[in-house]
């Protein structure tokens, strides 16, 4: 697996979309757990998300869906079951900034 910075996570997506009439939006969340997201897009098609600084404890992991409301995406965050389980359970405590790609209509 490749980590790449959110910086050349948008550009490659700025440059996927170039010329083919999707639209692309972006921003960083602050503070809650499992946030929902307005793009500003009114039709998301695909999403990236990651943390803007390494895993803790109380999140490991981030990932984000479309949501049921047109150009709005879920983010949910993810922590270990218990020191000695790896069984990821949702974060009760958000990671201070993930960052999101958004790209759609």
């Amino acid at each position: 697996m490749t980590n790449l910075s959110a910086d050349s996570c948008l550009l490659q997506a700025v440059n996927s979309t170039a010329g083919t009439g999707l639209k692309l939006a972006y921003g960083t969340e602050t503070g809650a757990a499992t946030p929902a997201v307005a793009t500003g897009l009114s039709e998301v098609l695909c999403v990236m998300v990651c943390m803007a600084g390494d895993p803790v404890a109380t999140c490991m992991e981030v990932t984000a869906e479309l949501a049921s409301t047109a150009g709005t995406i879920d983010i949910s965050m993810w922590k270990m079951t218990a020191v000695d389980d790896g069984t990821l359970v949702a974060a009760t405590t958000p990671f201070v900034d993930v960052n999101w790609i958004a790209i759609g209509r």
